[in-house]
């Protein structure tokens, strides 16, 4: 669970805010979570079960996010091939087989969004949503397991989460930035 929330916190931060950021149904927010009742937060999840993004094109910062964290799968896998987390494995190796498709994709068609190229072909497309929605589906999960097991770990997240925001430069990059909620 320690490991968990430190790369919750610290590795995948931009990730999940950026994801939730894209979402137009359900509107997930860090400061809903942080401040949902157990009973809330297992209806957030339920409501995570139909995803719906604001468009295609607000998913590709979200997929770059997913490259960007690449280290970040790769030792979850080395974790769980350590401490034998079948489950765990057979996610990590689905994304990073996803990673390595837009990477491959980027350097074939530099300058073009995945998703688009993605939405030409059914079988890269499903993969996509799959990772980016499961995505979303983790982090209602690991609240509720937080809320439930470690009150004080998930006031911490949601407490480090909730001062934070992605922006996007000119660029196109994220950048955290801390704002303080009034």
């Amino acid at each position: 669970m320690f490991i968990k929330s430190h790369l919750f916190r610290a590795e995948m931060k931009s990730l999940f805010i950026r994801n939730f950021n894209a979402l137009k149904y359900p509107a997930l927010t860090m400061s809903k979570i942080r401040y949902a009742s157990l009973a809330e937060l297992k209806r957030m999840r339920q409501e995570a079960e139909r995803i719906e993004y604001q468009s295609i094109e607000a998913m590709e910062p979200v997929i770059m996010e997913y490259v960007k964290a690449k280290h970040v799968w790769q030792q979850f896998l080395t974790q769980a091939i350590h401490y034998n987390f079948e489950d765990i494995i057979v996610d990590m190796i689905y994304i990073l087989n996803f990673v390595q498709d837009v990477l491959l994709v980027k350097e074939a068609r530099p300058g073009e969004l995945f998703v688009r190229v993605a939405e030409q072909r059914d079988p890269l497309t499903k993969k996509t949503h799959k990772v980016l929605i499961d995505g979303i589906k983790k982090f209602p999960d690991y609240a509720i397991e937080l809320k439930e097991k470690d009150p004080n770990m998930f006031e911490e997240l949601l407490d480090d989460y909730a001062h934070c925001d992605v922006v996007s430069s000119p660029e196109g990059s994220s950048v955290v930035e801390r704002k303080d909620i009034v």
